[in-house]
Order: C-alpha cells, then structure tokens, then sequence
C-alpha cells in the first residue's frame, strides 16, 4: 500500500524502451517524396553550386542569399533518417533514389549525406524567411543590420518608408510602361470538371438546386459569406441568387470560352458574368463579342480580368460592348492593353450608353496612353449639361506620371465628367504629377473618391492635394498611404515629414541621470504611456462620434469597419463582381493556410499557347 510519501507502480520500469518501429510503409507518399528529392537535389547543383551548406552564415549573409528565387520544397527538412522510428520509410526512399544499389550500405550512406544537405537548405531556407519578415516589419535580431529591438514600438510601413526615404526619380526610376499585366499561374481546367456546370447554365439553372445531383448548397446552405446570399455551388462554377455567374480561377482557357458562352446564350438568369484569371485570350475575346452582338441586352457585368486581352483582341470587344446597352461595367484588370489601346477605351466611355465602372487597373497603358485617352475625352464634345456615363474608374498600376497627371486634370475640369471614383495608387506620379492633379480638384465638384496610396509623392504635392480639396463639398474619401503591394509592384511609396525646428540646450535644465533603486523597476519600452492610451481613446470617441453622426446611433465603430466602411471608399456595383473563390483563396492566404503563387515557371509555356489560338479551336495539350 502507498503511502503520502510513495509511488505505487503497477509493474517494473523499463529505463531502455525503444520508440516503436514503424514498418508500415506508403509507397505513394514516399514516390512524391523521392520525387522531391531529385528535383531539389538537381536545383541545388545546378543554381547553387557554390553555397556551402556547412558553413555558419551570419543573419546579413542570409538575407543576400537568392533563397528567394532558388526555394526547397519544406517537407524534405522532415525526411526520414535510417537509424530512427522511420528507418522502413529511408530505406524505401534509398530504393526509389539508388534502385540499381538495392539494400547496399553505400545506397544508404549516400541518401543520408543527401538527407543532410537537403535538411540543412530547407533549413537556411527558413532562417532566411525569418530573416526577411523580420527586415520587412522594421525588426532587428541577433547579426541583422538595422531595424530595432524587441519592446520597441515600430510600426511596419514606417520603417520601410523611412529606411528608403522620399522617391528620387533618378536614383530609383520607375516605368512608365505600368505595371506588367500578367495573371496568376494556372492551368486550365479539364472539360469533365466544367461539363455539370455548362449544362446547369445551357438548361436555363438558376440557384435553385432542385432535382440537381451535381452541386451542393453554398457554404452547407448559408449562402455567400458574410453576406449569406444563397448560391448552387458546382466543382467548377457557382450561380447565385442575385444573378451572379463565378467561374474566378476556374479557368476555362481557350479550350472551354465558347462553349461557356453557348450555354449562357439559353439563360437568362445569369446577368453578372465574373471570369477573373481564366486566360482565355484573344479566342476568348472573341468569343465574349460575338455572344453581346448576337444578345445586347443580356449581361450587365464583364468582370473578365487577368484573362491575356491584348490590343488587338480588344477592338473588336469594343466594338460589341458599345452595341449593348445593358452593360454598366467592364472589368479589364491585368490584361495587356497597351498604350495603343487608348482610343478603344475613348469609344467605350463615350459611345457604351450605361457604363458606369471601368477597370483599367495594370493594363499597361503607360504614361502616354493615359495621356492619349483623357486628351481625347478632355476634348469630347457633348450637349449642354451632358455628362459622361462613367462614375468610377480604376486606373491602379498604369504608370502614370507627370504629364497623364495633367490630362486627368484636363477632363476633371471638363463640363462632361461625372466621375465620383478615382484610384490611381502604385503610380510613379511623384510631387509634379500631384500637384498638376490638385489644381483640377476643386473643378471636380461630382469626385467623392480619390486614392493615391503610393504615388512617390513627398511633402509639398501631398499638402497641394490637401489644400485642393479643403471645403470640397462632394469628397468622401481620399488615400495618400501605402498600398500593400507596394513592394510587389516596384513602385515609390510617398513619405510625409513634419516641419522640425532646432532649439539651443536650455544651460539651466539639468540632465536625466540614472539612479538606481530597489523599489521602483525599470519602464517597460513596449508598454504604452498613459498619454498614449489617452490619446487613442480620444481618436477612438472622435471617430465613433463621426459614425454616429453619419449612420445614426445605432451604428457601432465595429459595424462600420464590417460594413459601412467598404461602401465609403468603393462604390456598391463593386458587390457585383465578389467572387468566393477569390475570397477564399484570400482569406486562407491572410491566415497563412495558402501561399499565392504570383509568378509563372520560366518553362512554362501555357502563355505563350493561350495567345496562339485565334478562334474556336484548342491548340493547348490535353490532359
């Protein structure tokens, strides 16, 4: 019997238990593995062969590692090794990697010595991207240059912005080209996957699901997120209740455009048509125009972004999209337009009866074809009183600088705009082009939108905007910050600086000296002061106070920021192009669930193949 001070066992300690072995081998799993191994190993040989991965790299030596172009799967820092629980799976892989030495030692010893060099990158691979983050925020750590110290508040952007000080033309020029309009990879779908959803579309399917075996509920039935608008979700394709068609991401290519656009010709439920990175190119383009000459009246929305339109593709679009008097918006994010393309976009903003949103966001128009579409509309002749059907235009990315500055300025000032919404962030503008912006703003009484996050202005074109737009009656809401992708893009941040005047030492005050003491601890320089805390309460209350005022007393702050706040700087047509598929792969990117892949393999062809197909007939490999 145990007592207070004993311990009962239930039988004798064994002090040289082994882990239990694990014979059970899956050999799928060990083929992806191995083929893991041979690409990376092939990669290190052949992009890094002078990386020495025994050697003890400091932090600064890291970071100037190409890490970042030359990447290892992570899963190889996991690999089994011989003399462990996982000795069956090490000896499956040295069987799939050395077959023609099976159940030699020398196969063996040599998968070790490539388990260890393969260990030994991912781990480099991820001290680097520590490392990198850490740069990124303004941090420093044990051998990094810059940055501060833990405890130290020191918010992100200020200390990239800062670290690179205001944009200098000439030591950082920018293109004037815009930014390149490429899609996302992706691989066109296969016809199987598309097939249930064309022929919901083709049968006339709305989001009603009844007798429908091949789709389910959105969300288990509560609808869109957030919003809960009931959809029939499909493998490839969803249809939802107010008339929006999502393919985003689906990728039908050139392959499937023309049958998608053969099943819409018999519904008349869909008037929302959302076709984001598809990269159905020019076949596609084509395709889109024939189906609004042959149905005018059908689709209100086009949201066709990051789907390979060039110039030439896009005359003959425009040519359809000016016939329909039912489209209101058109969506051509990251299609490469080019500055030749200025006096299409001038046909479809004079001539499309009810355009109410263009996108036109890293379409490679460039500094002169910005400045050759708003001459043009600048000098646009119209009735008395007349204006212009467009209230918001997106124009993020497009290279615009000085003297596309001043022909916006040009058409803003004309009696025919009616433009509410301008974004023009990610653009080389700099303090010239704001400042030739300003001068149009109190000329623009309708603008009630302006975002010009990262436009490389300083000081001085940043107080001119201001200035402009003090007492506007029409503006809601302006952003001079920093866009998120500033750095993705290569563009300048702008960089704001307070007026700092010397003072001379004042000979009576005496210095802060340290007196230690045992009964008072040192302040911790992570927490804030009471003035702080003070002062973001007051911001808070004044903010809140504004809310009220606007959206009445039961409008919370928490609301508005879930709500009310996206209205306030988008106008509600952007509703119709939400997609959940872009959603999605957005929120698990925010939670580092996913990893958006943002640049194409050099050998990948798919491209280049997307842009040889001219009509109704596919040119890409089949799976």
């Amino acid at each position: 019997m145990a007592t207070a001070t004993q311990i009962q066992l239930s039988s004798s300690p064994s002090l040289t238990t082994k882990p239990e072995l694990q014979d059970e081998v899956n050999m799928d799993d060990m083929v992806h593995l191995a083929g893991l191994c041979r690409i990376s190993l092939n990669a290190l040989n052949l992009n890094l062969p002078d990386l020495d991965l025994n050697l003890p790299y400091t932090a600064d030596e890291i970071i100037q590692l190409p890490l970042d172009k030359h990447r290892v799967p992570d899963a190889l820092f996991s690999l089994p090794r011989r003399k462990s629980a996982r000795h069956a799976e090490a000896e499956a892989l040295c069987r799939l990697l050395d077959p023609a030495h099976d159940g030699s030692l020398s196969a063996l010893i040599r998968y070790d010595a490539d388990r260890v060099r393969l260990r030994a990158w991912a781990a480099l691979q991820r001290k680097y991207d520590r490392l990198i983050a850490t740069k990124l925020h303004g941090r420093t750590t044990m051998g990094l240059s810059g940055g501060v110290g833990p405890g130290i508040p020191q918010p992100a952007w200020s200390s990239r912005i800062t670290g690179q000080g205001p944009w200098d033309p000439v030591k950082k020029p920018i293109s004037l080209d815009g930014c390149p309009a490429i899609p996302m990879p992706v691989q066109v779908a296969h016809e199987d996957e598309l097939a249930p959803f064309f022929e919901h579309l083709q049968n006339g399917g709305t989001d009603n699901l009844d007798g429908i075996e091949d789709a389910v509920e959105l969300d288990d039935g509560r609808g869109e997120p957030h919003y809960g608008v009931h959809g029939a979700e499909f493998r490839k394709g969803v249809v939802y209740e107010d008339g929006r068609m999502d393919l985003c991401k689906m990728v039908v290519g050139p392959d499937h455009i023309w049958k998608l656009m053969e099943s819409l010709r018999y519904n008349k439920f869909v008037r929302h048509f959302l076709l984001g990175n598809n990269i159905i190119g020019p076949s596609g383009a084509a395709a889109i125009a024939k189906f609004i000459h042959e149905l005018p009246g059908q689709i209100e929305t086009w949201y066709i972004a990051g789907n390979c339109i060039n110039g030439a593709s896009f005359t003959p679009l425009v040519d359809a999209l000016v016939t329909s008097p039912a489209v209101r918006q058109v969506w051509l994010k990251r299609n490469p337009l080019g500055p030749g393309a200025a006096h299409d976009l001038f046909r479809l903003i004079t001539q499309t009866e009810n355009l109410n949103t263009l996108d036109l966001d890293q379409t490679e128009l460039g500094d002169a074809g910005v400045a050759e579409l708003f001459t043009e509309l600048a000098a646009y002749k119209g009735p008395d009183g007349f204006k212009l059907p467009l209230r918001n235009m997106y124009m993020n990315g497009c290279g615009i600088s000085t003297k596309a500055s001043q022909a916006i300025a040009s058409f803003l000032s004309s009696p025919h705009c009616g433009l509410e919404s301008l974004y023009m962030s990610c653009n080389p503008l700099g303090n010239d082009g704001a400042l030739a912006l300003a001068s149009a703003l109190p000329n623009a009484p309708c603008l009630a939108r302006l975002s010009l996050q990262s436009v490389g202005a300083s000081t001085q074109g940043v107080t001119a905007l201001c200035e402009a737009l003090a007492g506007h009656q029409g503006i809601r809401s302006i952003d001079l910050g920093q866009a998120f992708a500033t750095q993705d893009l290569g563009q300048a941040p702008s960089l704001l600086y307070y007026s700092v005047f010397p003072i001379l030492p004042d000979p009576t005050k005496t210095e802060a000296t340290f007196q230690p003491s045992r009964d008072q601890t040192l302040i911790d320089p992570g927490q804030r002061s009471k003035l702080q805390v003070a002062s973001e309460k007051a911001i808070r209350a004044h903010l809140e106070a504004h809310v009220r005022a606007r959206y009445g007393e039961d409008m919370t702050y928490v609301q508005f920021l879930a709500d009310e706040k996206r209205w306030l700087v988008n106008d509600r047509e952007v509703r119709k192009i939400d997609s959940v598929y872009r959603n999605r792969d957005a929120g698990l990117a925010r939670r580092h669930l996913m990893t958006l892949v943002k640049d194409w393999d050099e050998d990948d062809r798919t491209l280049d193949e997307v842009m040889k197909v001219v009509g109704p007939v596919c040119t890409l490999r089949r799976r």
